[in-house]
């Protein structure tokens, strides 16, 4: 459907200005000269101006003339022309300065949907380009190196004569066209809009109206009318009247598919009743809609005598329909004010004069946007209907195509960006869905509508396998960058000094900065939009034999970022002390530091006042570090030397804590957050935000017999392994548990309480872990004395939570002869190991076990509910003569299984069907000396087949 009368729009003003900004530089200009292009490229400049100036003076005006519509068009699709020429011009200059001196950074994009393909560029010019990026890939994965620049011979740039010869006369074929129809548009809007100030009307023009056939549904917290259909349809469905309601049902008795749709002819063709029309809304309630739109914020207005006029003509237009309320309605909410509301009234007067079609009422909405926002919108028509959008992909993919500007050079381009879309948002164009962005299905027609000469929807290629288009010109715009530095001209550190919109960077091989002075080179210190900086060396070329200390130090030294840095990360970094700016960035909110194996001491994080995670892992020298205040997280990892880890002690080295976590560091000894102080407070808990608390292999920090965990009201994760002296815990509740290599626990004191109860009620050694009512992952490895007395006395089962999804025990205890894990009816993962006397496992309620493993269970021999389970997907067995023995083995197993390990195997199993699996992809058999054969026919979807220690001689694979 077209749309009637044009807009002067303000698109092509844009294009002139994004290609004038992007193509006519300096550099462009030099080098144009040098290869004998600067006459016409200087014409070309001057003509586009020129179509500037004419477009500006009229932006926004609504033309009726057909022809001077034409001409528009005409001259945009000249402007599209230009920019391939000007184009082409800037791939020649690229491909001569890359094969000559060879400079090129080598990025990596993280943005699924960062570039996408526009009709601006043609086939040919995208051959190039993989070409020119082919060259530049083999150059960097072949390890060639090039000369010194100083060494080469200097390259004249000459273009072959007749590639010039095309591009002058695509250049002045242009700019003829663009003189010719420049001059007629100029001419004819000057008589247009002469015309259209004479024709004032102050009558409203009664416009035919058919009744919708459907509406769409808003999604305002206030629910507008509809009453009477909504009633209708209830009283419908309660009364069993299903011949009177048009739905599609389902093949469940009393279930049934409501189906909406804007066409009839669709209606008749699902439909298996009478249809149901939904009309507008009636005019009461539907004022009270727009109303809620159009004063949004500004509700002291709503008794405005004026603007109620105005808007209440407006919205009888509307025909009732919510989309066009909150469209327009948030169009004049832009500014509750009556210049604003008359202008828009003005227009709308015209507009329906010529058309009152939905599509029309939504585009007038388009028109009022800034053109920054028309080109964000109308760039998503590129995706189909229904896309979830996601944010930061969005944003980054509008910055690729430059529609990002920012107003002063302090705003940074991303934060622009999240702004525009919640402007978009605001004015109904976007609808927020959860964590994503969506279009109603209207809108994006419209954005088809619009955009429908200058891009086409990717119907058959998913948005997220789009590559983006590494193009040196559009590198400015990357805000996610990953460099490999290498020794040679053509992946030099210095390649990213002008990169300065960056957000994110991670540079890599930084062994082969052999100096200060070429490191400060890449410039980070002038990078003030940079967030996060990830720097690392290859520990397997850099070594102390092989580079002095001073020159890896004062490589970190000219590494220097902007003190607006928010995150950091050093990895494989042998220099001997902490870089001296590092106090200098008072912004940093994350530290990481790995394996930078020199280190001897860190004290210098008191000067860093916003640092609130720190993780030192692999630091295999660090003898002493400090623990600065307020922080969230601390991670203290393999750290065999680590003796001293001390802070200042009070509330404000934990208040804030909620995340914790020392491992493999055997010397620690002193260790503040350890202070008994903390764990035996009576008076209150001295850790209110710890959510994990992870310990292991570290025997030194604490020795008391009972860690006292009740108080830690957020914990939700708690870690032991090898803490030899702890007897006895008494936690909160959990959502995950993992206890390994802990010989001397014998007790687990749970909590459990009402959620309205204000009394805290103890589970004790009796009650087990039925008190941890929110515990989802249990992981229980060699404490027996602990599991021992988890086993009640009268029915020799384990004491468990129902909430558990994720159970391992190994071993399991030598009182527990029966596994009957009653109500689990959540627990997806089970892992049962080592015992001497388990004799049955009874998994008839686990209906949502995906995954089961037994190993090492010799007088195991009943296994019930097995093959009910139709939710597993994979099985790890090992088999014993108790269980050859078990009556129906056949259907031992259920016939959804994909996955299955089997230990132990015999022929008698094989051949009494055990292995008819049609759902089967992976079968692995091990330790089955005794089977001979294996008939494998049932097993139809079988993908992979792996068979250790055994004496199989063929594998028989018919039905």
């Amino acid at each position: 459907m077209g749309l009637a009368g044009t807009v002067v729009d303000a698109a092509i003003g844009w294009m002139v200005e994004t290609i004038l900004g992007s193509f006519f530089s300096p550099q462009m200009q030099k080098w144009t000269h040098q290869v004998g292009l600067a006459e016409d490229v200087a014409k070309l400049e001057s003509e586009m101006k020129s179509v500037q100036t004419i477009v500006g003076a009229a932006e926004g005006r609504r033309i009726g003339n057909r022809t001077l519509s034409d001409s528009l068009h005409e001259l945009k699709e000249l402007l599209y022309d230009a920019e391939d020429v000007m184009d082409e011009i800037d791939y020649y200059r690229l491909q001569q300065h890359i094969e000559g001196k060879g400079s090129h950074v080598a990025a990596a994009s993280t943005n699924p949907e960062a570039s996408c393909a526009s009709s601006s560029y043609s086939p040919s010019l995208y051959q190039r380009v993989r070409i020119s990026m082919n060259r530049i890939i083999s150059l960097a994965t072949t390890g060639r190196k090039r000369k010194r620049d100083d060494d080469e011979p200097t390259q004249s740039l000459v273009l072959p004569l007749d590639i010039k010869h095309d591009i002058s006369n695509m250049i002045n074929g242009i700019v003829n066209r663009l003189s010719i129809v420049g001059k007629s548009v100029q001419g004819a809007l000057q008589l247009e809009i002469l015309g259209h100030n004479n024709m004032v009307s102050n009558q409203w023009q009664s416009v035919a109206r058919s009744s919708r056939q459907t509406t769409s549904i808003p999604i305002e917290r206030k629910v507008y009318g509809r009453d009477v259909q909504r009633d209708n349809i209830v009283e419908i469905l309660m009364k069993g009247k299903t011949n009177d309601l048009g739905v599609l049902p389902l093949v469940a008795t009393g279930c049934m598919i409501l189906a909406t749709t804007r066409m009839s002819s669709v209606a008749r063709m699902i439909g298996t009743m009478s249809k149901v029309e939904v009309n507008g809304l009636d005019e009461t309630e539907f004022w009270s809609l727009f109303k809620s739109w159009a004063f949004l914020g500004s509700e002291n207005q709503e008794a405005d005598l004026a603007l109620q006029s105005i808007g209440n003509q407006i919205a009888k237009t509307l025909k009732g329909i919510p989309l066009a309320a909150r469209s327009v309605g948030a169009l004049l909410n832009r500014s509750v004010s009556f210049a604003h509301w008359r202008n828009v009234q003005s227009k709308w007067k015209s507009l329906l004069d010529q058309d009152d079609d939905i599509l029309t009422i939504l585009k007038f909405s388009y028109e009022f946007l800034p053109v920054h926002l028309q080109h964000c919108f109308s760039y998503c028509s590129l995706f189909p209907k229904d896309y979830r959008f996601n944010e930061k992909t969005l944003v980054y993919a509008w910055i690729s195509q430059n529609f990002v500007k920012r107003e002063c050079h302090t705003e940074i381009l991303e934060e622009t960006g999240k702004q525009y879309l919640d402007n978009l948002v605001g004015w109904g164009f976007f609808e927020e869905f959860e964590s994503h962005y969506v279009m109603h299905d209207l809108m994006h027609d419209l954005a088809q509508e619009v955009s429908s000469n200058e891009c086409a929807t990717l119907d058959i290629l998913h948005p997220k396998k789009i590559s983006p288009i590494l193009l040196m010109p559009i590198l400015q715009y990357q805000l996610e960058l990953t460099f490999k530095v290498q020794d040679d001209g053509n992946f030099n550190i210095s390649q990213i000094a002008s990169l300065n919109e960056l957000i994110t960077l991670g540079i890599s091989q930084l062994e082969n900065v052999k100096t200060k002075e070429e490191a400060k080179s890449a410039r980070l210190i002038d990078k003030e939009h940079l967030k996060e900086l990830s720097l690392s060396w290859n520990d397997n070329i850099m070594s102390p034999e092989t580079t002095e200390d001073k020159t890896r130090d004062d490589v970190l030294e000219g590494l220097e970022p902007h003190q607006n840095l928010k995150h950091l990360k050093l990895s494989l970094y042998s220099g001997s002390t902490s870089p001296s700016w590092l106090a200098k960035v008072t912004s940093l909110k994350v530290l990481h530091l790995e394996n930078c194996r020199e280190w001897k001491i860190f004290q210098s994080l008191e000067t860093l006042p916003a640092l609130r995670k720190l993780k030192l892992i692999r630091m295999w020298n660090l003898m002493e570090a400090s623990i600065p205040s307020f922080l969230e997280e601390l991670v203290l990892v393999n750290m065999p030397k680590l003796e001293k880890c001390v802070g200042t002690y009070g509330l404000d080295l934990t208040s804030n804590l909620s995340v914790l976590m020392v491992k493999d560091c055997p010397q620690l000894s002193e260790f503040t957050l350890f202070h008994s102080n903390y764990f035996h407070d009576e008076q209150k808990s001295r850790f209110p935000s710890l959510k994990e608390l992870t310990i292991g292999h570290c025997h030194h920090i604490i020795a008391w017999k009972t860690l006292p965990l009740e108080e830690m009201r957020a914990l939700k994760k708690l870690e032991l392994i090898d803490v030899p002296a702890i007897e006895e815990l008494s936690v909160p509740c959990l959502e995950e548990l993992v206890l390994m290599q802990m010989p001397s626990l014998q007790s687990c004191n749970g909590i459990s309480a009402a959620p309205s109860s204000l009394h805290l009620e103890f589970s004790r050694v009796n009650g087990g872990f039925g008190g941890c009512t929110s515990l989802e992952r249990l992981l229980i490895d060699g404490c027996p004395k602990l599991v021992s007395s988890l086993v009640t006395k009268t029915n020799d089962d384990l004491l468990l939570p129902t909430s558990l999804q994720h159970l391992r025990i190994n071993p399991l205890p030598e009182n527990l002869q029966s596994f009957v894990p009653e109500g689990m009816a959540c627990l997806k993962k089970l892992r049962l190991r080592s015992s001497q006397y388990l004799k049955s496992v009874q998994l008839d309620s686990c209906k949502a076990l995906e995954y089961l493993g037994i190993w090492d269970c010799p007088q195991l021999g009943v296994l019930e509910g097995l093959q009910h389970l139709s939710s597993l997907q994979s099985l790890h067995i090992e088999m014993n003569p108790e269980l050859f023995c078990a009556s129906d083995l056949k259907l031992l197993f259920p016939l959804s299984l994909g996955k299955l390990k089997i230990e132990y195997l015999q022929d008698s199993l094989v051949h009494s069907g055990l292995l008819c699996l049609p759902s089967i992809t992976k079968l692995g058999l091990y330790n089955s000396p005794d089977l001979k054969s294996l008939q494998l026919g049932y097993c139809t979807s079988l993908e992979h087949l792996k068979i250790s220690r055994s004496m199989i001689s063929g594998v028989d694979w018919k039905l």
